[in-house]
């Protein structure tokens, strides 16, 4: 998959970083802190906090004071606009925060640990709740609809994705008029019924080709009316074939950042930390 990571440890340096207008960039300080300028204000990260940077901002110029961070630089062509199933059931920012967090940690883990089936899965998990996090104040379909009708047809596809799916099943199921809900969808979320059903098709076939490690009769598995129809899609989202796809969650890159014993203990440390302080929220 088309991202990598980084570490920076220093007791004090300045760094101008991002300049690669292809990706983007999401920093976790696991020690110390981190200052940063952004519109002529001082930004200070502590331990356990993360930033963004998207592809259309200027580089950063950030300075470590006595810490470590890690940074993944992710494709842009991962933020295309379509929604992941598990959006809905984030009911707040801390969730989002909590999550991406979590997931980032979990892939530095598996990496560490060189189980990179799980670090795959964890870095797609990150990306449901990045995609929210990035876009939650544009109408882009990451963003949960306000309509309770629309958001009722959201959790029918989510359920039945796999299923023949169509409009007019939908419709019946949930006793709306057709020519109703096909307007309405639209309104509400910048894309079509049968785009939208494509897309989260897609974005969970993902993750089960990382599984499963091929791809024979999956289009068949996942709704898609024919290979040839399933194989045009995923190109034009992923922009490679199913094959090439499983093959790059094999490629890993930065051996000269390779995560010490070290990190790989304070990353444990903050997970068992994280996990302690949700549940004495919940």
């Amino acid at each position: 998959m088309n991202y990598s990571y980084s570490i920076i440890k220093s007791s004090i340096c300045k760094l101008d970083l991002t300049k690669d207008e292809d990706y983007v960039h999401v920093y976790f300080v696991l020690s110390g802190n981190v200052k940063m300028l952004r519109k002529g204000k001082t930004l200070i990260y502590k331990t356990g906090e993360f930033f963004i940077q998207k592809p259309d901002k200027i580089p950063l110029e950030i300075e470590v004071n006595k810490g470590c961070i890690i940074y993944l630089a992710i494709h842009k062509n991962y933020f295309e606009k379509y929604y992941m199933k598990n959006t809905l059931n984030t009911e707040n920012n801390f969730e989002i925060h909590h999550h991406i967090k979590d997931s980032f940690m979990n892939i530095i883990r598996n990496m560490y640990e060189k189980n990179y089936l799980e670090a795959d899965i964890c870095f797609i998990k990150m990306l449901n709740y990045l995609r929210v996090y990035l876009e939650i104040f544009d109408n882009y379909l990451f963003r949960p609809t306000l309509s309770k009708t629309i958001n009722e047809i959201i959790e029918y596809i989510n359920d039945n994705y796999k299923e023949p799916l169509k409009l007019c099943v939908v419709a019946r199921e949930l006793f709306y008029n057709e020519s109703f809900i096909s307007r309405k969808f639209k309104e509400e979320m910048n894309v079509t019924f049968t785009e939208y059903l494509t897309n989260v098709r897609l974005c969970n076939l993902a993750e089960y080709l990382i599984v499963r490690g091929e791809d024979n009769g999956i289009w068949e598995e996942f709704g898609f009316p024919s290979q040839r129809a399933f194989l045009k899609r995923f190109k034009e989202t992923y922009h490679m074939t199913p094959r090439e796809f499983i093959l790059s969650t094999q490629y890993y890159r930065n051996p000269q950042h390779a995560i010490t014993e070290s990190v790989y203990t304070e990353v444990m440390k903050y997970l068992q930390y994280d996990k302690s302080s949700v549940n004495e929220m919940s």
